[in-house]
């Protein structure tokens, strides 16, 4: 069960990028500003560690994420990593889709062929 300064300090933990959708004493539910993903942070009954559920979007089923977290503050810090991890892969993908073009004048100066 989460306390109730877990749960004050929640929105100080997520910053802007987060926006806690919903909170009682034993779950949390966010969404992610960068991403659009949304997680529950559920609380174990029987200790003060949790796991998470995830989701990409509102349009399907949660599923748990691998992994127990000591704290609310040690999800957080997961949900920001792998927001990161797909914002970089969405980065990777659109660059491979979007080529920046080399200059002509470039191309010329080293002999390559346009």
């Amino acid at each position: 069960m989460f306390s109730r300064d877990e749960l004050k300090n929640l929105p100080d933990l997520c910053g802007n990028d987060y926006v806690v959708i919903r909170t009682n004493g034993h779950d949390v539910t966010i969404k992610s500003i960068r991403t659009g993903h949304e997680w529950i942070l559920v609380s174990n009954y029987t200790n003060a560690s949790c796991f998470l559920l995830h989701r990409h979007d509102s349009r399907v089923p949660f599923h748990r994420q691998r992994g127990q977290y000591n704290s609310s503050a040690d999800a957080i810090k997961y949900l920001q990593k792998h927001d990161e991890w797909v914002l970089e892969h969405q980065r990777k993908a659109y660059n491979e889709l979007h080529p920046v073009p080399i200059p002509t004048k470039y191309m010329a100066q080293h002999r390559l062929r346009v």
